[in-house]
């Protein structure tokens, strides 16, 4: 696989940015039915340790698909694998910065894998994770 390697370089990172609103939170609730009051309901998220409504956690690392089926590694890449950490909410209006990094590739086959990191706009990492891929 020694293309692959030639292909991609190590270390190469992408990112992405992007602001969830609140119609991104009821759509996503909608499309997987997890309703959960404090991605909803403001009055019911007040009471809660958030204080306000918070982003659904799987749909801000939703945006590292995003970054490999269309930017890096790109069309053709296939999800093999996904670890998150979620370490802080996630606010709506919030800008999120989602990057991924290329970490290791597969000596026998086109397989990479990928350091995925979600932070908020005061800079502090807000999901953590380790992505699989098979590389196109």
């Amino acid at each position: 696989m020694s293309d692959q390697k030639s292909k991609y370089k190590l270390g190469t990172s992408v990112t992405l940015e992007k602001t969830f609103n609140a119609q991104d939170v009821e759509i996503f609730a909608e499309l997987t039915g997890d309703k959960n009051p404090v991605h909803l309901d403001e009055q019911y998220a007040a009471g809660t340790r958030f204080g306000k409504r918070i982003v659904h956690g799987m749909l801000i690392s939703s945006l590292f698909s995003t970054v490999f089926g269309t930017i890096f590694p790109g069309e053709g890449s296939i999800y093999m694998g996904q670890s998150l950490k979620f370490l802080k909410p996630v606010y709506l209006g919030e800008k999120i910065t989602a990057k991924v990094t290329l970490t290791a590739i597969r000596d026998d086959k086109p397989i990479g894998s990928f350091e995925t990191t979600c932070i908020d706009e005061a800079g502090d990492v807000v999901v953590t994770g380790e992505a699989t891929l098979l590389l196109p």
